[in-house]
């Protein structure tokens, strides 16, 4: 909801009672033993991940800290064809133990686990709660179970992994890890399998994990059910911006805005409570709120910057920097890109400072990186404490400002790859599209095609270079079930996930029609029964590079080179597609000027 956790200090004697008796439940019988052998109590640890959950900083209202449950507004969560209240879901949970909960940026995974993490607590059952931000990962070289273990040995040095590997497997314990778009990307793939195994080998356990959409729909994710978190209607739209500390006069004029027309017409932005809390501060300064996400963004920085510009009562905030609007940005524009492309998203003290101080050395300004600090702290608050730590307001503006920060300055190829890595779950490269697609095309887009047509083999009249042409956009063969059919799959990789995300940008239907007829037309269900019966029956799937000279063979005779010449043949036409409109455009406007 735009929030995040503050790590505030607050006295805990009046909850120590409660949470001690809460983990006496848990373990009843059980506890005394369990206390005796790993002298340790969970009290101390689930009293302080109460107060630090239980506390939340308002995104662009950085003095509210507030209790979570006095702003969190709940919502509907889908489930297979089910749609879920958060209790519902709960229930679901307990039932089906493996779940990760899928959302876009700003829909309010962070708060859903967290207000589960605290309704255990307070309701006082017999499950025990363990919670672990994934972006911790990051700082170490440590697994996932060994950072939850350090998480909770800070308050008890002595517990240790035999102590961690007894609560995970007993039955009752309940592990919410938020936030896996956050890990990095080049250790996506080892805690991606740890999550797994973790399922694998602690049947008993309970895991929620929250995540943005992954670009494979997280089919890698075996044992997991995917739920997904459902925007907002109005009702609970309402709901929000009522529970917002924030002028009344402005959330009445806001609110009957949206039950007029703009909920509806901006339901893209108003059903999402992060951008819904943007929109409330832009509607203040503008009056109105544009359709393009970027434009979108925009306006809301110049809300934020406006509003600490203008005089209230009397009263002007003193700027820190003395920057200009134009000037802020640009230099913060450059702070977003260091970090986003570094995948940092908390950072510490000195990391801050140093990271600001080479964006202002960069950026000739004689502004100092503590004053800037306090500026982005305080007067435009696209920064806030974290803990000891900072962080992003919310992560949709590091993303918009890179964005911003690639289309608007001059930056190498090998920049624009490394900030364009997460374009199948971050917003980063739709909105500088949205900008300025030629720069797109130019910096991003054109050189990742020419790079994967160079991988196309010039004679594919060999089973080898058959199987090279496959693996160009395939690495795995597996059984796959639709509608309880068993067929034959091709396992999507980076080429073919950054093919179908062209397909979404250029219309390019009439083609995919075209090259469907073209090389799906033939039967090959004989060939596919004797490549289940000799190789999927006893093997489930199998890697394209690990196959043998007889699978090779197997794989040619039922026709599956025909799944590249189609990815082939189709990224082909789309380049052809962007170099035509490109000379059109060119010619066009040469003809505007010589006619």
């Amino acid at each position: 909801m735009g929030m995040e956790t503050t790590g505030s200090v607050k006295e805990i004697r009046d909850i120590f009672v409660e949470v001690s008796q809460f983990v006496a439940n848990f373990f009843g019988k059980d506890y005394q033993k369990f206390a005796t052998k790993y002298n340790f109590a969970l009290s101390d640890y689930l009293e302080a991940k109460r107060i630090s959950l239980s506390k939340v900083k308002m995104a662009f209202f950085s003095s509210q800290v507030v209790e979570l449950d006095e702003i969190y507004v709940p919502q509907f969560i889908s489930l297979g064809n089910k749609l879920c209240s958060q209790e519902s879901f709960f229930e679901s949970l307990l039932q089906h133990k493996k779940i990760v909960v899928s959302a876009t940026a700003g829909s309010g995974k962070s708060c859903l686990l967290k207000s589960m993490f605290i309704s255990i607590i307070k309701d006082k059952n017999s499950l025990l709660p363990l919670f672990l931000e994934l972006r911790k990962v990051n700082e170490t070289n440590n697994s996932i179970f060994e950072t939850l273990r350090i998480d909770i040995a800070i308050y008890d040095k002595k517990f240790n992994k035999d102590n961690l590997n007894y609560l995970l497997d007993r039955e009752g314990t309940i592990v919410f890890l938020d936030g896996f778009d956050e890990v990095n990307h080049d250790l996506k793939d080892k805690f991606t399998k740890e999550i797994n195994e973790l399922a694998d080998k602690y049947p008993n356990l309970i895991i929620l994990v929250s995540s943005r959409p992954e670009y494979n729909l997280f089919s890698d994710w075996s044992l997991y059910n995917v739920a997904r978190i459902q925007p907002l209607i109005l009702s609970q739209a309402i709901e929000v911006i009522k529970k917002i500390d924030y002028d009344e006069d402005v959330k009445e004029r806001f609110t009957l805005a949206l039950e007029n027309t703009l909920f509806d017409k901006q339901e893209g932005f108003s059903s999402n409570p992060l951008l819904l809390t943007i929109m409330l501060v832009t509607y203040e300064q503008f009056g109105s709120i544009p359709d393009r996400v970027y434009i979108f963004y925009d306006h809301a920085y110049q809300a934020l910057f406006n509003k600490h510009d203008v005089s209230k009562q009397g009263f002007l905030r003193k700027s820190s920097t003395n920057l200009d609007m134009y000037e802020l940005r640009d230099i913060f524009a450059l702070f977003s890109l260091f970090t986003y492309s570094k995948q940092m998203f908390e950072m510490t003290e000195n990391e801050i400072h140093t990271f600001l101080k080479k964006c202002l050395v960069h950026s000739k300004s004689e502004v100092i990186d503590k004053d800037l600090k306090l500026e982005l702290l305080n007067n435009v608050p696209l920064l806030m404490r974290d803990g000891l730590n900072y962080c992003f307001t919310h992560r949709s503006f590091q993303e918009y400002l890179t964005a911003y920060y690639i289309v608007n300055h001059a930056v190498k190829e090998q920049v624009f790859e490394r900030a364009c890595g997460r374009y199948y779950s971050d917003n980063v490269v739709d909105m500088a599209f949205s900008m300025n697609k030629d720069i797109m095309e130019d910096k991003w887009i054109l050189p990742k095609i020419n790079k994967i047509l160079e991988l196309k083999p010039v004679d594919i009249t060999t089973i080898n270079r058959k199987i090279t042409l496959i693996s160009v956009f395939f690495n795995r063969i597996e059984e796959v079930k639709d509608r309880g059919k068993k067929e034959i799959g091709f396992t999507h990789n980076e080429n073919s996930n950054f093919l179908y995300y062209l397909m979404k940008k250029y219309d390019c239907h009439s083609q995919i029609i075209y090259l469907n007829n073209k090389y799906h037309s033939y039967d090959f269900t004989y060939e596919e029964t004797d490549f289940f019966e000799l190789v999927l029956n006893d093997k489930g799937a199998i890697m394209l590079e690990e196959l043998n000279d007889f699978e090779k063979d197997l794989v040619c005779r039922m026709g599956s080179s025909r799944y590249g010449e189609w990815s082939f043949e189709l990224i082909e036409y789309i380049k052809s597609l962007i170099l035509t409109n490109r000379n059109d455009s060119l010619d066009d406007i040469e003809n505007f000027i010589f006619d």
